[in-house]
């Protein structure tokens, strides 16, 4: 019998036009594809190619050694982000499974609409300093695989507020239900 899924995505309209978009694409079983320059050159420059033939501005990137997140920009009414994940999967996958004789990307990946009131350089911000966050570098300004062709980040990054993905944060408030609901099933009851 199949399992009923949750419908994570919102109208197909959303994520068309000049919407601003984060997304995460991760390797299949998380195997580290990208620790060799050649590989992570390969999949930058066919990232730059795919998002500027789908008319899609890379207004942040950065490549880890077992995923990639991307914050774009349509610059078109016609762009479809969908479409643009779907395509990148499907063509940078075909290559890499000739390159590396591996499947490349886990089935499903994560994106997020920007929503107005959320900080681009905060998300942009949040994708360079990953490396730093996993032991990579000590400053995302050293990581070569990083960048963006919208902005001079390497002077601009420092945004003073921090951004967490709402997956992250949705977890972390399970977690802490979870911990609430432990604490009080170990409290000792009451005689009355």
């Amino acid at each position: 019998m199949p399992v009923d899924r949750k419908r994570i995505r919102l109208e197909r309209g959303r994520y068309r036009g000049r919407g601003l978009f984060f997304l995460t694409f991760c390797t299949a079983h998380r195997h580290p594809m990208f620790v060799s320059a050649e590989s992570a050159d390969w999949l930058v420059r066919r990232l730059h190619e795919l998002a500027a033939r789908d008319l899609f501005q890379l207004h942040a990137w950065c490549l880890m050694p077992d995923h990639l997140h991307i914050l774009i920009r349509g610059t078109a009414d016609t762009c479809d982000m969908i479409l643009f994940a779907a395509h990148f999967k499907q063509m940078t996958g075909f290559e890499g499974k000739r390159l590396f004789n591996k499947t490349l990307w886990q089935a499903h990946s994560y994106d997020h609409i920007v929503r107005p009131g959320e900080s681009s350089e905060c998300i942009a911000s949040y994708i360079w300093r990953n490396p730093v966050r996993k032991g990579l570098c000590n400053d995302p300004r050293e990581y070569p695989y990083s960048g963006s062709d919208t902005m001079e980040w390497k002077r601009t990054f420092l945004a003073t507020q921090q951004w967490t993905p709402p997956w992250k944060a949705n977890v972390a408030a399970r977690n802490d239900d979870r911990v609430e609901r432990v604490a009080a099933m170990s409290k000792p009851k009451m005689a009355v």
